[in-house]
């Protein structure tokens, strides 16, 4: 005779996750999943931003470093013609 596992627990459930999220990390990760592509784009642009211009006051070369490695990061999720091919362009 097998035994059968507690319930409440998710021993032999061959890979499923439960459907509820557990801890504050993945509560946020989900929300952030759950968001469309364009919200999450104003977000961490809009957040890069904000980092820039803290550091502005800091060095101002922070700052630029800051913006100029999100703008970077940014080319690969572009549109491959014509923005991602005129994005580098943009900083020669």
């Amino acid at each position: 005779m097998t035994e059968q596992p507690p319930p409440g627990s998710y021993v032999g459930t061959k890979g499923e996750s439960p459907s509820d999220q557990v801890g504050l990390r993945n509560k946020l990760r989900a929300w952030w999943k759950h968001l469309p592509e364009l919200h999450r784009a104003a977000i961490s642009i809009g957040l890069a931003i904000l980092i820039a211009i803290g550091l502005f006051f800091i060095d101002h070369s922070l700052a630029y470093a800051v913006l100029v490695c999100t703008a970077l990061s940014w080319i690969r999720r572009l549109p491959p013609i014509p923005w991602k091919l005129a994005a580098p362009s943009t900083f020669s």
